[in-house]
C-alpha cells in the first residue's frame, strides 16, 4: 500500500471534525503509513465512536479493512460512508 501523502488540513476540514476525531483520524493516517494496520483500524473506530457521523472516519475504516482483507466490513463502512456523504451534502 502506498504510503497516504498528508495534505495541509485547512480550517474548514478541521471544523468538519472536534479535536479529538480530528486527532484520531490523524492517527490512524500516520499509523497507516507506518504499515501498522491493525492500530490504524482501532484508530478510525474511536474516531467513528466519538461522532458516527462522519462521513470521512468510516472511508478511512473501509480502506483499512480492504487492506486487511475484511471486504465485507469494507463494503459496509463504504456504504455507511456514501450515504452520510449523501446526508451531510442535502
Amino acid at each position: 500500500m502506498d504510503k497516504i501523502e498528508s495534505k495541509k488540513t485547512s480550517p474548514t476540514f478541521h471544523n468538519y471534525f472536534s479535536d479529538k476525531q480530528f486527532s484520531w483520524n490523524i492517527t490512524g493516517v500516520m499509523e497507516a503509513d507506518n504499515g501498522d494496520y491493525k492500530s490504524a483500524l482501532e484508530s478510525f473506530s474511536k474516531a467513528i465512536e466519538l461522532d458516527p457521523k462522519k462521513a470521512v472516519s468510516y472511508f478511512n475504516r473501509a480502506s483499512i479493512k480492504m487492506h486487511l482483507g475484511d471486504i465485507q466490513g469494507a463494503r459496509r463502512d463504504f456504504k455507511l460512508s456514501e450515504e452520510l456523504d449523501i446526508r451531510n451534502k442535502a
